[in-house]
């Protein structure tokens, strides 16, 4: 993806310091929207009583490998799987608020 869109990039005529730094800094907020989200899953296992044992990242998304706590009421594991699937997604409404900011403070600089 980095490749596909620095070509892009100089294609359309960019400098090449400024078409790499570019490219370099939008990689680094998407490995790091990823890995957040995918701590909010595993934070929230962690959470109900499971544990973490590893978060793979992919170049379009990640996977969190984790386990959950000791239930046996269906109703009881029904929820907790539902808020594990919910907290990765609800990462993002404070990583959204945190980007603008920094946006704006670079925008303004």
């Amino acid at each position: 993806m980095f490749g596909y869109n620095l070509v892009n990039q100089l294609q359309s005529g960019g400098a090449f310091m400024m078409t790499v730094a570019f490219c370099t800094i939008e990689q680094l907020v998407l490995c790091t929207c990823v890995l957040v989200h995918e701590f909010g899953h595993g934070n929230m296992s962690r959470y109900l009583g499971g544990e973490i044992s590893q978060i793979l990242l992919w170049p379009f998304g990640g996977i969190c490998f984790s386990s959950r706590g000791p239930e046996s009421d269906p109703e009881k594991i029904l929820r907790n799987e539902l808020l594990i699937v919910g907290a990765g997604p609800t990462t993002h409404f404070p990583h959204t608020l945190i980007w603008i900011a920094l946006l704006s403070i670079v925008w303004n600089a």
